[in-house]
């Protein structure tokens, strides 16, 4: 994906309160490390005991296995939870943090036609690319501002005490709204050092319990008393890694078309704004409601935390409640009606240059209206985007690059970014279109059998 110079926006700077980094992605490293020097020491003597039973021994392995205890469950786990935590917190950025995270933005995240942003704070400057940034959301409470997530994987906490600069910078980093889609990590910077902690219980309680299983059935059966160690061994490490991978928190995508939750309990499932019912908090936690044929499921997004669960609640809400679908747009112009794709896209090179199919031209204005609008169809929006990828007008392009930029739908993103580079990815176009197809063929068959 690439951008066209000539379409970048004015260039930005604002005053900022403070600035706060959150390592969430060393985070993350130092709680899988922890993890592992608890349950590795477990899962190397049992491969040292199987090669025992096979006649291999040697006294170098029970040393080994007894140094990686000694060294994982004393040294490993505190020093590892210990910088997991440290990392979690947030950090005020002087002058030189705040030339590293430069340094290890640059030329990081997507391309965009916005232009860099830079916050200009007490402790020194920092020159952020748009596409650099993953998400942003508002935060109100005792400290307001806005928190990004970097490309990196870490949490910019930027603060600013007026509510007008706080919505500038939304708009300028391209997180207004109708605009990019935001990535919303679930849980707070510490939440894989609590699951790897919560599996780790887990695992022993599992551990306990198969214990308590071999005993009783030891007296009755010989041959347990051999396999106990393995049976024992492998319930806390398979009992503390499936406990820890399920209680570790997802992630969710908001864009202007729905809602794409990733979470270890719940298959990765997009959501079409259409298809949501509500958005509330409820028994301490933050629930989306949605159709899903002709029943309503629900799946829970994150434990209340006060301002980060509203300010995520706000930007659902915001995308929710947008207005229904106007009528009379260009849609017999754009429709593809079964066309190969190249004979399509020369159709809709044609309508920007002479009258459509009913007579009239397809301005660019009129396309730009359809691209935009997360209400119309895949069709419709990629129709409209693969006319304007052929346009020698450099900012209607690049506002289709922003409104893919918005979009959750990863098929239909990578579709508009194709039509408006020209429309030569043909894979992704025709990937898009058929999950619509089936998509439509379904609802259709649907209300056969209800009928």
């Amino acid at each position: 994906m690439s951008v066209n110079e000539g379409e970048h926006e004015a260039p930005h700077e604002l005053g900022v309160t403070s600035l706060r980094r959150v390592r969430r992605r060393l985070a993350r490293w130092c709680a899988g490390l922890a993890l592992v020097s608890a349950v590795g020491p477990v899962a190397i003597s049992m491969l040292f005991g199987i090669l025992g039973s096979l006649g291999i021994e040697g006294e170098a392995f029970v040393d080994l296995a007894l140094s990686l205890w000694l060294v994982g469950w004393l040294g490993g786990v505190p020093l590892f939870a210990i910088a997991g935590l440290v990392a979690a917190y947030s950090k005020r950025l002087g002058p030189r943090a705040l030339r590293r995270l430069a340094r290890a933005i640059e030329g990081s995240g997507v391309p965009t036609p916005l232009s860099d942003v830079t916050l200009r704070g007490p402790e020194g400057a920092l020159s952020l690319p748009p596409g650099a940034v993953e998400g942003a959301l508002l935060v109100a409470g005792d400290k307001p501002g806005v928190e990004l997530v970097l490309g990196t994987g870490d949490v910019l906490l930027v603060g600013l005490s007026e509510p007008e600069t706080q919505a500038e910078l939304l708009s300028v980093l391209g997180f207004g709204p109708a605009r990019r889609r935001t990535v919303v990590p679930l849980g707070e910077g510490d939440a894989p050092l609590g699951a790897g902690c919560a599996g780790l219980f887990l695992g022993m309680l599992s551990m306990v319990m198969v214990t308590c299983g071999v005993a009783a059935v030891a007296t009755t059966v010989s041959f347990v008393d051999a396999l106990a160690p393995y049976l024992i061994g492998s319930a806390f490490v398979f009992g503390t890694l499936l406990a820890t991978r399920l209680l570790t928190p997802g992630s969710v995508v908001v864009g202007v078309d729905g809602v794409l939750v990733d979470k270890p309990l719940w298959r990765r499932r997009f959501v079409p704004r259409a298809s949501v019912v509500d958005i509330r908090v409820e028994k301490g936690a933050l629930r989306l409601w949605y159709r899903e044929g002709e029943t309503t499921q629900q799946v829970e997004l994150t434990h209340d935390r006060g301002p980060w669960t509203a300010a995520l609640q706000a930007r659902l809400l915001e995308v929710v409640r947008s207005a229904a679908p106007e009528d009379g747009g260009p849609e017999e112009e754009l429709a593809r009606r079964g066309r190969p794709l190249a004979e399509w896209r020369e159709a809709l090179r044609r309508s920007l240059l002479q009258s459509g199919y009913r007579g009239r031209a397809l301005s660019v204005d009129t396309l730009l209206a359809v691209a935009e609008d997360p209400r119309q169809s895949a069709e419709q929006r990629i129709g409209a985007a693969l006319a304007l990828g052929q346009s020698p007008d450099v900012d209607a392009r690049g506002r289709v690059r922003l409104a893919a930029e918005s979009l959750a739908d990863e098929r239909l993103r990578r579709a508009l970014w194709a039509a408006a580079e020209g429309g030569e990815d043909a894979e992704a176009l025709e990937e898009a279109l058929a999950v619509e197809e089936a998509a439509v063929a379904a609802r259709r068959s649907e209300g056969r059998v209800r009928e």
